[in-house]
């Protein structure tokens, strides 16, 4: 297999990636629209994956072949259109799928310390065996929010579909508020997990006086 390194597109490559699909299923944008969706772009190769999924959401509110600029802001725009398709989805869950999809979410958020919070890769054997079913139904084209992908070993993975689900969700910013110093303990754990797993079980890596006790308080 070989690997090819792609510049980011410029403007007018990001312009025709934009128009010329549109046309060629006899689609018009809205005088304005592809001027908007570009500078919502930008310079940033991140917000690349975001312009996908903003005008997959757009192509939802097609009025009479024209993608308008009102549907563009009613979806919340490049930066809020993921955030509300959360909101949509978790407002379709039940009470038991809500609290199962806050366990999980938390545990896809590696929490900043003195820095912004970002994704987090994690395995399938790290999550509870009944959560991965609604991991699945999320990975779904129709609700996109999770990837599941395979590391090196072949093992299942989980992580957050964008980075901008979590500076942009509020709800998701509000469990990490309430779970932070949870998670930011527990991450410190897996670091002290692996370095005795790495010396085969030395009882000298294992927790002992205050954090021991922290651990069995948490």
């Amino acid at each position: 297999d070989k690997n090819y390194i792609l510049a980011p597109m410029n403007r007018e490559e990001l312009q025709g990636a934009i128009r010329i699909p549109a046309q060629q299923r006899g689609v018009k944008l809205e005088p304005g629209l592809l001027e908007l969706l570009l500078d919502d772009v930008g310079e940033k190769a991140e917000n690349l994956p975001l312009l996908e999924f903003a005008l997959t959401q757009l192509w939802n509110h097609l009025e009479d072949g024209l993608l308008k600029i009102d549907a563009y802001q009613e979806i919340g725009g490049l930066q809020q259109s993921l955030a509300r398709h959360a909101e949509d989805i978790y407002a379709q869950l039940n009470k038991e799928q809500r609290q199962r999809m806050q366990r999980v979410f938390i545990q896809l958020v590696r929490p900043g310390e003195g820095a912004a919070d970002t994704r987090n890769v994690v395995s399938k054997s790290e999550l509870q065996e009944e959560d991965w079913e609604l991991i699945t139904t999320l990975n779904q084209e129709n609700a996109r929010l999770l990837v599941i992908n395979y590391d090196q070993n072949r093992h299942e993975t989980v992580e957050i579909v964008h980075e901008a689900l979590i500076s942009g969700w509020g709800l998701l910013n509000n469990w990490m508020t309430s779970h932070r110093q949870f998670r930011t303990w527990q991450e410190r754990l897996k670091v002290g997990i692996k370095n005795w797993q790495e010396k085969q079980g030395d009882d000298d890596y294992l927790l002992i006086g205050g954090a021991l006790g922290e651990a069995e308080g948490w």
